[in-house]
């Protein structure tokens, strides 16, 4: 696709209209920047402006992947980010700087430039929460019942092998040796991490069922060197679970997630999935009869399918831990 900035005022959408001359923070580093740009100020009208300079401030920030990868730290949760995904950034990447980022949204570039405007007067109408300081992977599903308890416990595990000592925090149904009940006001107590139950076959991987999905609360995670949140049904989170339906694609589109896990289990196209995902790294897994087999034995997440593991590991990399 041409990737040069399209003239005339037909070029702009028609919902442009209230963003006129928005103030926008660019933090480009692909080699098609100058394209990005001439496009922002060109065809939207945005007025790029400079973060450390003192004068207008920015009112959202467009950041894309090897930006993320060049600067180090994170970014002050003042203003929503969008995060511009090229069809040539590795999944990898992708899946690391929407992590170490966490944008409020995700959009294809050039394919999906076209749906910015939209996007920006979605997220100028709301106000994100911002971002702890907190070690922590936040896995959502797009609805209930779609195994978010599951995929929390595997992330949890493959952080426990590849980054170091990892508490879980489940909200739901830990298909597990049942692990201690604790209140969400309790999380923030130093005895939290002793009191979490060790998983048999994981060293340094420990779980505490919670009452309620923990988001936004306190935790004291006491020596774990990644905590993994499961969130419930939420599209705020890193990792999203969803099924290949209509309610799951719509999830996916309006979450910031940096990766999707699929249960294949839904009539909606392989393709509209990768749509919404916008270069995001996807993993299909389907209706297991082995991961049902392990969760009724309780040894989630041992017993979990080696492609099953080997598919999310991409967020437990040093990278991510680099990253955060």
């Amino acid at each position: 696709m041409d990737d040069g900035v399209r003239g005339g005022a037909a070029a702009t959408p028609s919902t442009a209209e209230p963003l006129e001359a928005l103030p926008v923070l660019l933090e480009l580093a692909r080699p098609d920047a100058g394209r990005v740009v001439a496009w922002v100020e060109g065809v939207l009208g945005w007025q790029p402006v400079d973060g450390d300079a003192g004068g207008l401030p920015a009112r959202l920030r467009l950041a894309d992947v090897p930006a993320v990868a060049d600067v180090a730290g994170d970014r002050p949760a003042d203003i929503p980010t969008v995060l511009l995904v090229g069809a040539d950034d590795p999944p990898v990447t992708v899946a690391t700087a929407t992590r170490r980022l966490r944008p409020a949204a995700v959009v294809g570039w050039p394919d999906a430039r076209d749906t910015l405007v939209a996007t920006a007067a979605g997220l100028l109408a709301r106000t994100r929460p911002p971002a702890t300081d907190e070690l922590v992977l936040r896995v959502g599903g797009a609805a209930g019942g779609v195994g978010t308890t599951t995929v929390a416990l595997a992330v949890g595990a493959l952080a426990a092998w590849r980054l170091g000592t990892t508490l879980v925090l489940a909200a739901g149904i830990v298909p597990m040796a049942t692990p201690r009940l604790v209140e969400l006001d309790t999380l923030a107590a130093p005895r939290t991490f002793d009191e979490a139950r060790p998983v048999p076959g994981v060293p340094g991987l420990r779980v505490v069922r919670t009452t309620a999905p923990p988001v936004g609360v306190p935790v004291d995670p006491g020596p774990a060197a990644v905590v993994v949140r499961d969130v419930g049904r939420s599209d705020d989170a890193d990792v999203l679970v969803l099924r290949r339906d209509a309610a799951g694609v719509a999830g996916l589109e309006r979450s910031a997630a940096g990766i999707a896990v699929v249960l294949d289990d839904g009539l909606a196209p392989i393709p509209a999935v990768v749509a919404a995902a916008a270069r995001r790294p996807v993993v299909m897994v389907p209706r297991s009869s082995r991961v049902a087999r392990a969760g009724l034995l309780g040894h989630v997440p041992t017993a979990l399918p080696a492609s099953y593991l080997r598919a999310l590991r991409p967020l437990v990399t040093p990278e991510v831990r680099r990253g955060r």
